[in-house]
């Protein structure tokens, strides 16, 4: 790269080439549902602020240089490069590469030679679409609905705050590469989308030529309108999640796409999109919180780890929303009914013929399960944790911190006692870190102030302080404590870390608190005592505070009302 400006060309494609050649050499592992649950989704995130940056950020300082080494330049990066990939096809991708490095080679370059070297080999306006992608913050939200038997498509820049869309005003459209995917629809009507596009479309909007090729369409208006698509049961957008955009559908379409999840005739990687859009809607307000609940309800019997991934990350999310003490036993009744199906599927024992991905949905699916209160999960990792106390550590190391985590939610001093000594005696970091994250989850204050005044103790490497107050600062019981502790010991951090640029590890889990107040007494404080390389996470974490407030005030008795409705019926 000939300056910072451009680190991306070589994080993102780090980022983009180590899915692209594991998925080479074993396609079993479906490395790109991985990339969309994990790479994508951080992208999504972090993009949706108003406080983000262009992918291309101009660095004028050294200080500002260690605040681009995130998600928008290592995983936004690496997804635009996959969507770009996608556009260009495979071969026109590799020749495009080959052409770069050969004429590049020992030399540095900036990010217009790599779109220029694409554009030479493919002869497609690689540079002009793609200098919005890099140029520009942010990403657009495809609205849709149906007209006269087409589909009408308006896009906006996504925001997860609304407060963030009515101050920012931004106007950008992005040229976005669509890919239609399609119900089976009646067999008496074209079942393919192209051949439902009326052979003599000459409008510009209706765009027959382009989505001719393999389905797709380049959606760079404001609005458009994608003519006649024939009878299908149901349509989405975005299809195998390649595109960098949310979708949000009208209420008609989007209950035709439940079913098609239930019915599983989505891949998995458009299942996991829908779930992963609908949590971030509701987070936005496009939609509801119960709107989100009612869509996840439709993956009760799902088997994929990714999507169980995403699916109780939005459960989790809606939980934090709850205000009302009389809610939270009905919601996580709700929870429990979610994801009790799959708990005797996974089991607590490895099985003969468990893939890595069954490894990773056994934990999730028992540690949610423990969370929520399921009675027989929580007994049997008490009894497993029991036994740790008589006789060497004989839980298995990919179950530790399920039982570690549920012995800690519902568990008191005797429990505490007992991690604190594991912590105490324990060789191996990786366990020490699984212990310190259990050390956050207990009820009692008490406990929740001995995790923080542990972090920074001798027992505790500087480098896994911020693992400890994170992990108090995620407990509803613990976050003022975390933000008190974190005001207090600011000008301790500051001497240890500030010179290193590691502050932003304990501004952003700050971000947990849901409340306006808070987010006022965090903004003032910041004002008053400098966060140097961390001044872009401040303003990050208070958005994403203030858009959480926003959203309990918005949806908390529409969801309190929804909660109560629900145990009533059943």
């Amino acid at each position: 790269m000939e300056w910072w400006t451009h680190l991306w060309l070589n994080e993102g494609f780090a980022s983009y080439i180590e899915y692209l050649a594991v998925d080479h050499m074993f396609p079993d592992w479906d490395m790109w549902t991985e990339f969309v649950g994990s790479d994508l989704g951080r992208a999504l995130t972090l993009d949706a602020l108003k406080h983000t940056h262009p992918i291309e950020v101009a660095v004028h300082h050294p200080d500002e240089i260690s605040e681009i080494f995130d998600a928008v330049s290592y995983a936004k990066g690496a997804s635009v490069i996959r969507m770009l990939a996608e556009y260009l096809g495979e071969k026109d991708f590799r020749d495009g590469l080959r052409y770069y490095l050969k004429k590049y080679s020992y030399k540095n370059t900036s990010t217009i030679h790599l779109w220029e070297a694409f554009e030479k080999v493919s002869q497609k306006p690689v540079a002009k679409m793609m200098s919005v992608w890099t140029g520009k913050a942010g990403y657009p939200i495809l609205t849709i609905s149906e007209r006269n038997g087409g589909l009408d498509i308006e896009q906006t820049r996504f925001f997860s705050s609304p407060l963030s869309q009515t101050s920012t005003k931004d106007k950008t459209i992005w040229p976005v590469p669509v890919c239609f995917q399609r119900g089976p629809g009646d067999a008496s009507h074209p079942t393919d989308l192209v051949d439902a596009i009326p052979q003599n479309a000459s409008r510009p909007n209706d765009l027959r030529d382009v989505i001719l090729q393999n389905q797709k369409v380049m959606i760079d208006k404001k609005r458009m309108h994608v003519p006649q698509v024939g009878h299908a049961s149901w349509i989405k957008l975005n299809a195998g999640e390649t595109g960098v955009f949310r979708t949000s559908y009208s209420p008609a379409l989007r209950a035709l796409l439940r079913e098609a999840v239930i019915r599983k005739e989505l891949a998995v990687v458009d299942r996991l999109g829908l779930v992963r859009d609908m949590f971030d809607l509701a987070y936005a307000g496009h939609v509801s919180a119960v709107d989100a609940l009612v869509f996840a309800s439709a993956y009760k019997y799902e088997t994929n780890y990714a999507i169980w991934k995403e699916l109780a990350s939005g459960i989790t999310r809606v939980g934090a929303l709850i205000d009302e003490e009389s809610c939270m036993p009905l919601f996580e009744k709700y929870a429990c009914e979610i994801f009790r199906p799959m708990i005797k599927k996974v089991g607590w024992k490895k099985k003969k013929g468990d893939t890595h991905m069954d490894t990773l949905l056994r934990s999730l699916v028992l540690v949610h399960a423990g969370r929520y209160g399921d009675q027989d999960t929580v007994a049997h990792a008490q009894k497993m944790f029991s036994r740790v106390a008589k006789n060497k550590n004989s839980i298995p190391a990919d179950l530790r911190s399920v039982v570690y985590n549920i012995v800690a939610w519902h568990g008191g001093s005797s429990e505490y006692r007992m991690l604190t000594l594991m912590h105490h005696k324990a060789t191996l970091h990786e366990e020490k870190n699984r212990i310190a994250g259990a050390l956050g989850r207990f009820a009692d204050k008490k406990l929740l102030k001995e995790t923080l005044e542990l972090a920074f103790s001798p027992e505790v490497r500087s480098q896994d302080a911020a693992t400890f107050i994170a992990s108090v600062l995620a407990n509803p019981n613990g976050r003022a404590l975390g933000w008190q502790f974190t005001k207090k010991m600011w000008p301790f951090i500051l001497k240890r870390y500030g010179s290193q640029k590691d502050l932003s590890y304990f501004v952003s889990p700050l971000g947990a608190h849901v409340t306006t107040r808070v987010a006022d007494d965090i903004e003032q404080f910041f004002k008053k005592n400098p966060a140097p390389g961390a001044e872009r996470t401040v303003l990050q974490t208070l958005e994403r505070i203030r858009a959480k407030a926003l959203w309990v005030s918005r949806d908390k008795k529409k969801l309190a009302t929804w909660i109560k409705a629900r145990h009533f019926k059943n």
